[in-house]
């Protein structure tokens, strides 16, 4: 028996790590720093969130956050599930760069970089959805993703009383 059943958390944080690597190298050039890797069970978050400076260790250095909401792991397909992260990278990528506006804004440079990327953008400013591209970037990234990284837990939906 290996980490999926005996050590889960272990073995879900490490795929989750896995697909940020991935992601950063194959549409990043590996620019992109480490950040806090969260799941939310949130109702009020769709997809998931960036977050910069959120979490901070005993020497005072601070790190940024990328959540994904666990609620679209069981309904969603993989490769939006994989969508969501790719978003949320690129809020990171425009923190990095200095060119992101607002908390949760998606401006016309992070919608040019979702577009050259391989993301679909539907929406405009506050509420902006994105979705995989056929033949893009991101597909080619998703396809290329090793098999391992492919999470083996996901969340059950929420009840009413959570």
């Amino acid at each position: 028996m290996g980490t999926k059943n005996t050590l889960p958390t272990i073995g879900h944080n490490t795929q989750y790590q896995g697909i940020f690597n991935h992601f950063n190298d194959a549409l990043f050039d590996g620019k992109l720093h480490s950040c806090m890797l969260t799941m939310s069970r949130n109702n009020n978050v769709i997809g998931g969130y960036f977050s910069p400076d959120k979490w901070i260790n005993d020497d005072g250095l601070s790190i940024h956050e990328i959540a994904v909401n666990s609620n679209i792991m069981r309904d969603s397909s993989f490769p939006y599930l994989m969508n969501v992260i790719v978003h949320e990278m690129i809020h990171l990528e425009q923190h990095l760069n200095g060119t992101s506006s607002r908390n949760g804004y998606h401006n016309q440079k992070w919608m040019d970089r979702a577009k050259e990327l391989g993301l679909t953008i539907e929406g405009t400013g506050q509420k902006v959805g994105t979705d995989i591209k056929p033949g893009g970037a991101a597909e080619k990234a998703c396809a290329s993703l090793p098999s391992d990284l492919v999470f083996d837990w996901v969340a059950n939906p929420l009840t009413v009383d959570e």
